[in-house]
């Protein structure tokens, strides 16, 4: 209940929305996001992973292939081509999350056996740079209300690194894909941070105090 105190969930025989708690990591790129990834991972209870190519991005779109279809929706309770069962509030929720656990698995002795019992209460987690990328314009806000919805008992850690020279020439010694104006790729950075702030206040009470990296 400290985890997430501010958690509401429609509770039912074929979900218990919270009854996984997540620690999701959204940083931009070459903040420490890795190595703060991999502190939180030493934590008691805490299993961490690191970039999954955006799949939450992916399950958002799952989901959305079937619930924003006009067909799906009005064989809703009725025995039509398109008909199915009354789908109660947050069901999705379920799924969303095993597909996230489904990549971030405990350890196994011999690729199949639990290393050891791990509680149902352990904390789940992940990080990604790649939260805000999206196909329209405030992509992120969707997302965030994704999160909220499907995973409402996580807790959001927003990460980004404070100083824009540094985090550029870390970029290109990266191999970043950046552009070649310095100057255009800090307002660039910079207007990045500035979003990243946003979602963190956008995330309310299921944020935690935003990580300001300098390095």
């Amino acid at each position: 209940p400290n985890w997430c105190p501010q958690a509401n969930c429609t509770n039912t025989d074929l979900c218990h929305p919270c009854q996984r708690r997540f620690l999701i990591i959204l940083a931009t790129g070459r903040s420490a996001s890795t190595t703060l990834t991999w502190m939180m991972n030493e934590l008691p209870g805490v299993r961490m992973a690191g970039e999954n190519n955006n799949q939450l991005n992916a399950i958002y779109q799952m989901k959305n292939n079937i619930y924003n279809h006009t067909s799906f929706h009005r064989g809703h309770g009725r025995q039509t081509s398109w008909g199915h069962n009354f789908i109660p509030e947050q069901n999705f929720a379920c799924a969303a999350q095993h597909a996230m656990e489904a990549i971030i698995p405990p350890k196994l002795i011999n690729n199949r056996s639990l290393e050891d019992t791990e509680s149902i209460h352990d904390i789940v987690g992940f990080k990604t740079i790649r939260f805000e990328r999206g196909e329209t314009a405030g992509h992120y806000i969707r997302m965030i209300d994704f999160v909220k919805e499907n995973f409402p008992c996580s807790r959001i850690l927003v990460n980004i690194n404070s100083n824009v020279t540094r985090q550029l020439v870390s970029m290109q010694n990266a191999n970043f894909n950046i552009p070649e104006d310095s100057e255009g790729a800090k307002r660039h950075l910079r207007s990045k941070n500035r979003k990243y702030k946003k979602i963190n206040g956008l995330f309310k009470e299921q944020g935690v105090p935003l990580s300001l990296i300098h390095i």
